[in-house]
């Protein structure tokens, strides 16, 4: 189709749209280039005592933090500018060169400068790409699709440079802090992932709070918790009984659960999962997820027409209001399917006890009976883990269970999470050296016997 031809004086809107957004973003590299430049700047004054073209200080003055590579002084009397070299810094949405200023000592040495933290040896990527990086990764963005997203702003990340972005943060801390409102219920849970052609058992606490009031839906109340803070995650090779003595003792030792309160935990039926509780939280109640009891008996169902039949028979059974109904219920369930299904139905029998915990303590407040909430993080997980497919390192996957729950935990607090993430990656003291405003002297006159 062939092209219409704007009226003189007519400007189409996208051609508008695009010249804006170039501008803006020169502008924004322009601006942080000249940030990072008068920091430079300041640091080389810093260490040398002066700005270029300024007088020497004094002998005694106070010593460098830089010293020269041939004869070690570190008096800043010793050293001379001489001339810059080129460095290009990679911002989020374009990349700049800065002029990085060169220290000589009298000797004829170098002087080699240390502009860090601010700006690394050898780093060319600055700190707002990896925040950027770090942030789409981890809303669930690949790593091809973020290195693709950076290409249309005219900037190159490379792969392993977004995932060494990723894993810096392995040990983030997740601002699960509870205050002094102490948990009433646990929900304890795990998934496993692919990493290094292999699989890890990610392992995660979640506390359970009651809702202010009872989600309703069709006119019928649904639910009566909501999902807390995740209070521990862990990573090991399987789902042990000591992964998870492990992660509940570093829970106890940090305050998060305590035995003068009570506790009420709600997890499926691994066995290394339910020894761990009774070791280390033998004060709680545990409570065995009755959803689980009811899909669990699909895999002993001999008639697969019985299937959706008999899980909703064994759901039934604990959706009772107390223990002597729960017991009425069973007894009919047992009736039906102890013929037709007798390996199913024996093993919702084998687990009555345990799914109606609940029942028997109807004096507390939070006393779920699945692990529903843990199965909706999840889900929440598997949306932002699947676009990477597998992990290539351990610790990429470290670092990428604990950005999501430090994720989840800061909308609960109605937090930024990236905001918490870079300060405590990067939140340590750093000189002021913008507060030395400079003011370069005029040049002399030169001139050849006043002719």
């Amino acid at each position: 189709m062939a092209s219409v031809n704007p009226p003189a004086g007519v400007v189409k809107l996208y051609a508008l749209i695009a010249e804006t957004i170039r501008c803006g973003q020169a502008a924004s590299v322009a601006a942080r280039a000249r940030m990072l430049q008068l920091r430079v700047n300041a640091i080389a004054a810093r260490e040398a005592g002066r700005y270029p073209r300024e007088p020497r200080p004094p002998e005694d003055g106070p010593l460098s933090e830089w010293c020269c590579s041939r004869c070690g002084s570190r008096r800043k009397c010793d050293f001379n500018y001489s001339g810059s070299y080129m460095r290009t810094v990679v911002f989020e949405d374009g990349d700049a060169v800065l002029r990085i200023p060169r220290l000589r000592c009298r000797c004829g040495g170098n002087v080699p400068g240390d502009f860090e933290p601010m700006l690394c040896r050898y780093q060319r990527h600055w700190y707002d790409l990896m925040l950027a990086a770090v942030g789409l990764i981890v809303e669930g963005m690949s790593l091809r699709a973020a290195r693709r997203h950076f290409a249309r702003l005219g900037v190159y990340v490379g792969l392993s440079s977004l995932a060494r972005a990723v894993g810096r943060f392995e040990d983030v801390d997740i601002n699960a802090e509870i205050g002094k409102r102490m948990v009433e219920a646990l929900s304890l849970d795990a998934a496993f992932w692919r990493v290094e052609g292999d699989s890890r058992a990610h392992l995660y606490a979640h506390e359970v709070r009651e809702r202010d009031e009872p989600l309703v839906r069709d006119g019928r109340e649904v639910a009566w918790h909501q999902t807390g803070k995740v209070l521990g995650i862990g990573l090991a090779m399987d789902e042990t009984q000591q992964a998870w003595q492990d992660l509940l003792a570093d829970m106890v030792s940090a305050g998060v659960v305590d035995s003068s309160a009570e506790l009420f935990v709600t997890s499926d039926g691994n066995q290394g999962l339910l020894s761990a509780v009774e070791m280390e939280l033998p004060w709680a109640v545990l409570q065995r997820c009755v959803w689980h009891i009811g899909y669990r008996t699909r895999s002993k169902i001999v008639n697969a027409k019985h299937r959706d039949a008999l899980e909703r028979d064994a759901l039934w059974v604990f959706n009772a209001d107390s223990v002597e109904a729960a017991r009425g219920r069973l007894g009919r369930f047992m009736a039906r399917w102890r013929e037709r299904e007798p390996e199913a139905a024996a093993s919702v029998g084998r687990k009555f006890m345990q799914g109606v915990e609940y029942l028997r303590h109807p004096e507390r407040k939070v006393r779920p009976r699945t692990a529903a909430i843990s199965e909706r993080y999840n889900q929440e997980a598997k949306r932002r883990f699947r676009p990477g497919r597998s992990f290539g390192s351990e610790r990429n996957l470290r670092a990428m269970t604990r950005l999501l729950a430090l994720r989840h935990n800061c909308i609960i607090d109605r937090t930024d999470w990236l905001e918490h993430a870079a300060r405590w990656r990067w939140d340590q003291p750093v000189p002021l050296t913008t507060a030395y405003q400079h003011e370069s002297r005029p040049a002399p006159l030169y001139t050849n016997g006043g002719t």
